[in-house]
């Protein structure tokens, strides 16, 4: 009986591991994005982002106020925000910034959570950082300016 239980464990455990080792696998987080609607924007993007995983686009003026919020979600490797616009009318000719942040790996879909990480912990990258408040694990931050004419 002691020769099956040593049989039984020594054909479990490198399962055991080996599915351990294929959850815990970093990625390196890739993502870009462009304002595809001119005055009434649109953020489309494109990433390497788990399926469903939830991202924020928030649009920025200049001096730092928030002009819009969108909330989305990875599909097929792509995002994309809902119109935006300033009160019902377009944005006025200037420059803006765009953040795309990953909200903390906590709130994501539990199959999001076995890529990134329960913590975020498997993401790496250059748009990657530590979140900012207490010990909430990764996150994906990606800024860039674009200009409505």
């Amino acid at each position: 009986m002691r020769k099956f239980y040593t049989i039984l464990l020594a054909s479990i455990t490198p399962c055991f591991f080996l599915n351990a080792y294929a959850q815990k696998k970093p990625i390196e987080v890739e993502i870009h994005a462009e304002n595809t609607g001119g005055e009434y924007p649109v953020i489309k993007g494109e990433t390497n982002l788990p399926e469903n995983m939830i991202l924020m686009i928030t649009i920025s003026s200049p001096d730092g106020d928030i002009m819009g919020q969108s909330k989305t979600s990875v599909h097929n490797h792509l995002f994309s925000s809902e119109r935006f616009s300033y009160m019902g009318a377009p944005y006025n000719h200037g420059n803006y910034m765009v953040n795309i942040l990953s909200p903390f790996a906590p709130i994501q879909d539990e199959s999001v959570q076995k890529v990134i990480g329960t913590h975020g912990e498997w993401m790496r990258g250059s748009v990657v950082e530590n979140a900012s408040v207490g010990d909430a694990g990764r996150i994906v931050s990606y800024n860039f300016p674009f200009h409505v004419n």
